[in-house]
Parts: C-alpha cells; structure tokens; sequence
C-alpha cells in the first residue's frame, strides 16, 4: 500500500511557493526586470520544492515494514522500519470546514476525510491511509487487518463497530 497522504507544507507556504515559481517565470521571460538571473532560478528551485513536496507512507504487507517518506516529483525519500506488535487497526473520520472569502462574500465548504491508523502498545498509532474517498479507505483498513491478522473498528459510527 502505497499513499500519498497530504502536502508537506501548510497551504500558506505553498501559495509562497506559487508565487516565488510565477516571479521566476515572468523573470526569465523578460516581463519583469531583475538584474540576476541567479536568484530568479534559485528561487523557481525553492518554490519548487514548497509547492509539490508532499508526505506519505508505503505499508509492506508481507514483510510487516512501514515507510514514512517525503516526496518530490515521485522520488519518494524515506526509511524503512519494522512494524512493532499491533492491537488493531482503526478506520476514523474528521470533518473539516473552511471559509472562503471574496470581495462581496463568503462561503463555507465542508469536507470529510477519512483515514486507518495501525494502533500498537502504548502510545504507537501509524497512519497509513487518508483521503476522501471512504469506501477505498476502508478498504485498504480491511486489507491491513487480515494481512495482520487484527481485528479492524470502524469509529465513523456510534457505538463503534467491527470490520474484520
């Protein structure tokens, strides 16, 4: 299991990111005057980097190995590591608004996102999946719970309930 799980910086960041990327951009094109040619490409480099790094986690099933990784352009850096004893795996979910602010007005947007966490002894909790899509991650909870041989608790109801 391999997922990608959200962007590495905060959504702040990454605007800087754009706009370092669009400043290079119209540098190199000659729209706008700088006299270093340099820094412009230095700078493209860094917004680079801010605006499509993200993190994720690669599960290794079979060899009971997780990897937790910074990824870059599909390089996916990271190290792998042994999975500790398990005591089940959970499937939760969070909702999340935000406002959007125009000019005249403003407006709500509301999203859930869903995700499976290993849980270990004592105070171990990996997630490993995480997206919007709810059937894929539950899913993706089952496949880890039989290939760990766990049971899986679905806490998106009340009182929670088994999966596997």
């Amino acid at each position: 299991m391999d997922n990608k799980l959200q962007l590495y910086f905060p959504m702040m960041v990454q605007q800087f990111g754009w706009l370092l990327l669009l400043f290079a951009v119209l540098t190199f094109a000659g729209l706008v005057p700088f006299p270093n040619l340099i820094l412009s490409g230095i700078g493209f480099l860094i917004g680079l980097v801010i605006t499509f790094a993200f993190e994720g986690v690669v599960v290794n099933l079979k060899e009971r190995k997780i990897k937790e990784y910074f990824g870059l352009f599909g390089i996916k850096l990271g190290r792998w590591k042994s999975i500790p004893d398990l005591t089940e795996v959970v499937y939760t979910s969070g909702r999340y608004s935000q406002q959007i602010h125009a000019v005249v007005s403003r407006r709500q947007v509301d999203s859930r996102i869903y995700r499976a966490f290993l849980k270990g002894p004592g105070n171990y909790k990996q997630i490993f999946a995480s997206g919007t899509n709810g059937t894929r991650i539950m899913h993706e909870a089952r496949q880890a719970a039989e290939a760990f041989h766990l049971p899986a608790t679905n806490y998106t109801v009340k009182p929670p309930v088994k999966i596997f």
